[in-house]
């Protein structure tokens, strides 16, 4: 929850330093602009209070990562998905007022789930069954990663937090020693090599434990 507090305020201060031409610019989202992926970001953010709305589940069979292996998510283009981001971007007058709504969305999703007990357990939207702390941890994975693409896409250096960082590097390597999984990668070209948003060399490659990377090119998830 710190996590999702500390990214959600990084991520609009530097939203707000944007003009609004900035907002149209593509990102390696294909085929979003900023605009789309914040409205992305939104529905991502906005899933936590409907699912705490439902049935709470009889026990928890899916972690963080393995929701983002699911072949459902992560790695293909889903039609649906890039027109609901784009429908939540084009409700928005201003680019400030969506990056607004999506850092809004964030802290409003720590509320809820700070009134929840511990244990709470969820169903997704795309039924799987979570504990409510391993399901943050992967809107944690949202707005880190999809912050390194937002950086790339309006020329700025990466704002990603250590809180989050810290999140979605042991995320990556759950179940494995994050020290070789980094492969003498710093924190951050381990996050951006294991999610696509730079690739390993041959070498780089042949260093990572079988199964690391979560993703061999960047796409809408």
């Amino acid at each position: 929850m710190q996590a999702i507090s500390a990214e959600s305020d990084r991520l609009l201060a530097a939203m707000l330093a944007l003009t609004e031409a900035d907002f149209d610019r593509p990102t390696r989202c294909a085929p979003w602009s900023v605009r789309d992926l914040l409205g992305h970001l939104l529905v991502a953010c906005r899933r936590v209070g409907p699912m705490l709305q439902g049935p709470s589940p009889a026990e928890a069979v899916v972690a963080a990562l393995a929701y983002f292996r699911d072949d459902e998510l992560g790695g293909g283009h889903d039609p649906e998905r890039i027109e609901a981001a784009e429908r939540e971007a084009a409700a928005f007058s201003t680019g400030r007022e969506l990056a607004s709504a999506v850092a809004a969305a964030g802290l409003e999703m720590v509320s809820l789930a700070r009134r929840e007990p511990h244990g709470r357990l969820v169903r997704t939207p795309w039924d799987h069954d979570m504990s409510l702390t391993e399901y943050l941890k992967t809107r944690v994975f949202e707005l880190a990663v999809h912050g390194l693409d937002l950086a790339v896409a309006v020329g700025r250096d990466p704002w990603l937090t250590e809180e989050a960082a810290s999140v979605t590097e042991s995320m990556l390597a759950e179940g494995m020693n994050v020290a070789e999984c980094r492969a003498g990668w710093d924190r951050l070209t381990f996050i951006q090599k294991a999610t696509g948003r730079t690739h390993p060399t041959d070498a780089e490659a042949a260093r990572c434990p079988p199964g690391l990377l979560l993703w061999s090119l960047p796409a809408a998830d």
